[in-house]
């Protein structure tokens, strides 16, 4: 799976635990994105908190399987 779907389905889940955090990320875009428009790069600078929730929800939880296991082959 995409490691970049990952990090979105697990910001969600993360959400789900975390009501206020939604709330607070919902606000967030209704006040900088107009209704109907499309999220867009351009609004990254406007949207700190939501950059700080994908981060920090990154750095919670591995996506990457880091402790995979070592054979000796000799």
């Amino acid at each position: 799976m995409e490691t970049s779907l990952t990090s979105l389905l697990w910001t969600c889940i993360m959400m789900m635990k975390h009501p206020e955090v939604a709330e607070k990320v919902r606000a967030d875009l209704r006040e900088v994105v107009a209704p109907g428009e499309r999220v867009t790069m351009a609004h990254r600078l406007q949207l700190p908190y939501i950059e700080a929730v994908l981060i920090e929800t990154m750095r919670m939880v591995s996506i990457v399987p880091l402790g995979t296991i070592h054979v000796n082959t000799e």
